[in-house]
């Protein structure tokens, strides 16, 4: 039996570090999110758990965000260092695709903050 067409995510890196930081810098990433699926896949919201940063939201930014199969879409997370110690964001992206779970795909950022 054939599987119904749906979008699949992938996103690149799905673990990144963003290295070294003092308090009070911001450290950068770009995530690049991909439809290897078959069928379109709708992202509703991305935002961070440990940033209180929304970074994509439907009803705030006009509608969800669409991509074709086999297309990709950047996207990019700033985090605050704030404290020294290890810093363990997780990222989740809530979408319709098929290997996504109910909270969301997950994708982790991580540092080490220095006074």
């Amino acid at each position: 039996m054939e599987e119904a067409p749906m979008g699949r995510i992938e996103v690149t890196p799905r673990k990144a570090d963003l290295g070294s930081l003092r308090v009070g810098d911001v450290g950068h990433q770009t995530f690049t999110i991909k439809n290897v699926g078959t069928a379109p896949l709708t992202i509703q919201r991305i935002y961070s758990k440990k940033n209180p940063a929304v970074l994509f939201d439907e009803k705030r930014d006009g509608g969800p965000l669409v991509i074709s199969p086999g297309e990709g879409r950047p996207f990019e997370l700033e985090v605050r260092a704030e404290k020294p110690g290890r810093l363990i964001d997780l990222v989740f992206i809530r979408c319709d695709a098929r290997n996504s779970p109910e909270k969301g795909y997950k994708v982790v950022a991580i540092a080490d903050i220095r006074q």
